[in-house]
């Protein structure tokens, strides 16, 4: 089957100028990052296919730990591409403070080492991480057609190729958007499914070494630098590409990412709460030296024609009533007593509508007229309507985005909306219509505005 951990032939790159930082003195050498580049993975070749990285967008990457009996907190310890030149330790990209971003950084010139390792072995010392989320939470719609489900998926990777660990795709997420259940577990074999790219270069086609930096405790960075230099190797890069159909995907199922599991982790484990997860994992097969930047999702131009992100809004209106009361009088719903119109729209979808397309067209009851003058008298307004933002990075003009109509259909476009109210009460308005300027925002966890207009009770 295509895309079943088939070894990666080839990978196109991408560098860019890693920021410096240090030097830092440890144990007798001098540490300094950034004398290279960064180096971003952008496409690779694997089973005669050639796949580039997915436009899926805002992925989250989470780390779930279980204090051991040997590590506990947040421990770190990374792997770079470098040199050693003397007591000199120069790291070809930048430096990372955690895990996280060790992972999430998007350059293969730094990663985690022994991620999954619980126990010492010698100079490789345990951690105490269980499981790594890779978390789209706007979901991703799959491929519809089944061979495409093997052309979409991710890459494997591992640090000289000889540690295997699993990965299950995530099919839905709690409320707290953290994964609530899993496809069944995919193997990633060690020593066979891993291809050989080749030791690290740098910019000049240069054979970099694998330094290996490790921060005990909680990372400092800045002056207090890292707090080991654990030595170097040198490893190669070995990468294989996982297809979502290897992880038993359905033609258009949607999944939310994935997750990578120790070797020691089952189906029938649980793999959502870990209340039942291995905590010392050993020997060499199961520690995972992951590299930065393979977090992400590859196919070919083909199946990813047929992805499809829900990233659509979900816009949500009401409108409510309430009298016209300014003095406080305790004024009452009654013929020739004002009321104010308030119409809220806001967005709680994880995606935006297009530019300029949020259009409203109020119908008003027969019962009442419309008011053509300041909305509140003597207050802060100054137009019959009033816009009220909240969060909704759209502009409102009053004088061109907003309209009226005298007509029985209702409009269609503010451009339908094109009757001139006269001054005061006009019974002849049967819409009031807006289209506020610019893109809605994306809900976290609402974006939105409100509009409110006055009318009398006939």
């Amino acid at each position: 089957m295509a895309g079943d951990g088939i070894p990666v032939a080839s990978m196109s790159i991408l560098r860019s100028t890693a920021a410096d930082s240090g030097p830092f003195t440890i144990g007798g050498n001098t540490i300094s990052y950034g004398v290279g580049t960064n180096v971003r993975i952008t496409g690779v070749t694997v089973g005669g296919m050639t796949l580039t990285r997915s436009a899926i967008s805002m992925p989250t990457i989470a780390i779930r730990r279980i204090d051991n009996a040997q590590s506990s907190g947040e421990r770190n310890t990374f792997f770079y591409a470098g040199r050693t030149s003397g007591s000199n330790v120069l790291i070809e990209g930048e430096e990372v403070l955690s895990m996280e971003e060790a992972l999430n950084n998007d350059f293969i010139t730094s990663g985690g080492l022994d991620v999954f390792l619980n126990v010492s072995l010698g100079s490789e010392r345990p951690n105490n991480i269980e499981r790594v989320d890779y978390i789209v939470g706007a979901g991703i719609n799959l491929p519809i057609t089944a061979d495409l489900l093997e052309e979409i998926g991710t890459i494997a990777n591992e640090k000289h190729g000889n540690n295997s660990y699993k990965i299950a795709m995530i099919t839905s997420l709690d409320a707290f958007g953290a994964p609530a259940s899993y496809g069944p577990l995919a193997l990633v074999e060690g020593s066979v499914d891993y291809g050989n790219l080749g030791q690290p270069t740098n910019a000049g086609g240069a054979t970099r070494r694998n330094i290996y930096i490790r921060n005990a405790a909680h990372p400092t960075g800045g002056s207090n630098g890292p707090s080991g230099f654990e030595g170097s190797d040198s490893n190669f890069i070995g990468l294989s590409f996982v297809s979502f159909s290897a992880m038993g995907a359905t033609p258009g199922q949607t999944v939310f990412g994935y997750s990578i599991f120790p070797n020691d982790m089952f189906d029938g484990n649980d793999l959502v709460g870990l209340t039942d997860a291995p905590l010392a994992t050993g020997t060499a097969i199961n520690g995972g030296d992951i590299f930065g930047g393979t977090f992400a999702v590859f196919a070919t131009p083909a199946a990813e024609l047929e992805v499809d992100i829900d990233e659509d809004p979900v816009l949500v209106a009401s409108k409510s009533v309430e009298v016209f009361d300014p003095l406080s009088e305790g004024l009452y719903a009654v013929p020739g007593n004002d009321v104010i119109y308030t119409i809220s729209l806001s967005n709680t979808g994880p995606g935006s509508p297009d530019a300029d397309t949020v259009f409203i067209a109020d119908r008003l009851p027969s019962e009442v007229e419309f008011y053509n003058g300041d909305i509140d008298g003597a207050g802060p307004e100054t137009n019959a309507i009033a816009f009220v933002d909240a969060g909704s990075g759209l502009t409102f003009n009053y004088g061109s985005d907003a309209g009226y109509s005298n007509g029985v259909v209702a409009p269609s476009s503010l451009s339908d909306c094109s009757y001139t109210p006269v001054v005061g009460y006009d019974p002849d308005v049967t819409y009031v219509c807006f289209e506020p300027s610019g893109t809605l925002a994306i809900g976290a966890p609402v974006s939105g505005f409100a509009v409110r207009f006055r009318a009398r009770i006939k």
